[in-house]
């Protein structure tokens, strides 16, 4: 593969996996919230 290619690729993971994990920490603190 490119190495330019895989470094945008690897950007593009990382937005990814920093996106998911936010949905994943915000939801996790609206079921805490629920909990009180």
């Amino acid at each position: 593969m490119h190495p330019l290619t895989n470094t945008v690729c690897h950007q593009e993971f990382q937005q990814h996996v920093d996106q998911c994990r936010r949905l994943l920490f915000s939801r996790h603190l609206q079921e805490n919230e629920g909990v009180r």
